[in-house]
């Protein structure tokens, strides 16, 4: 965990960006290769447990719409779906949780 002189989780939002970022790119070479239920597994294996881990102390923080857009874009790669398509039928058909339902559940 991060965190800078102002006591916020910038630097440790950043830093997980950076992480899922290359996890995506992973997960682009892996397409041509694996079948979707492999992908998924990967997904949790990597990325959602990067996501969860203290998610009940940064994920109040405004910046986590920037991890969410990078779960959306890991979702769109899986899926193979465009850049600008919806992702709400990935997340049911993949079922994986949205990360603010991550945080919500968390903190119940």
């Amino acid at each position: 965990m991060h965190l800078d002189c102002n006591l916020t989780w910038k630097s440790h939002i950043d830093d997980l960006i950076k992480k899922m970022s290359s996890m995506c790119f992973r997960v682009e070479k892996l397409l041509p290769i694996v079948n979707i239920k492999m992908l998924r597994m990967v997904y949790f294996a990597n990325f959602n447990a990067q996501i969860s881990y203290d998610i009940i102390f940064w994920g109040s923080s405004s910046s986590i719409r920037n991890v969410f857009i990078i779960q959306k874009r890991e979702i769109r790669i899986m899926l193979r779906m465009g850049p600008r398509s919806s992702c709400r039928e990935g997340f049911k058909k993949l079922d994986i949780v949205r990360v603010p339902c991550l945080y919500i559940y968390a903190l119940m």
